[in-house]
């Protein structure tokens, strides 16, 4: 564990497991073997809930589940996975979230998924296995990314995303390279065969 880093009440770590400097756990924390979490990163804060009272106040919503992060992932510096609230959030074995990613209470991230830098999942959404979401893509809640989906550079996706299909654009839809003309999506094309 590096310097300055600090791990709550309630928190497991795997074998070969590295904690670099600044990483900070709030607890309700699993975390599986071989995972790389970089500086700055927040695992198991509460995630931005509030519900609107009967007076109109805004009241914060409990968040009592953790956040279970299984073998083989990496985790870039200064992201932030939120804990649950009823249930936990989970990043299932191999997937890789860059910096400054931002994964919301409640959300699965499929094994094998790649979350690439400033991307937003908002709460409940699930992302599938083997997806690739581009950097600063942001996510509605509640919605599903199918397997071996793709999300484009800069999308903003708010509806289910089928498996293996692209999606780009704000707001998203199916990218399909003869009507769009797009440099943008042969780079994503090109980028994801290369991953």
């Amino acid at each position: 564990m590096g310097p300055l880093s600090s791990i709550g009440e309630d928190v497991t770590i795997g074998a070969e497991t590295a904690l670099w400097a600044g990483m900070h756990d709030h607890g309700l924390v699993r975390i599986g073997a071989r995972v790389t979490i970089h500086s700055g990163t927040v695992i198991g804060s509460d995630g931005f809930g509030f519900e609107r009272t009967e007076s109109g106040e805004r009241e914060r919503c409990a968040h009592i589940a953790g956040a279970v992060i299984k073998d083989d992932v990496e985790i870039g510096a200064n992201a932030d996975i939120d804990r649950g609230t009823l249930g936990n959030t989970r990043v299932c074995a191999g997937a890789k979230i860059a910096n400054l990613a931002h994964i919301r209470h409640n959300v699965p991230v499929g094994a094998r998924a790649l979350v690439i830098a400033n991307v937003t999942i908002c709460g409940g959404t699930q992302i599938g296995e083997e997806t690739w979401i581009a950097p600063s893509a942001c996510l509605r809640d509640g919605i599903r990314i199918g397997d071996r989906a793709s999300v484009g550079l800069g999308s903003v996706v708010t509806k289910d995303v089928e498996d293996g299909s692209v999606v780009f654009g704000v707001p998203a839809r199916p990218a399909d390279k003869g009507k769009l003309h797009l440099t943008c999506l042969d780079e994503l094309v090109t980028q994801r065969s290369r991953d």
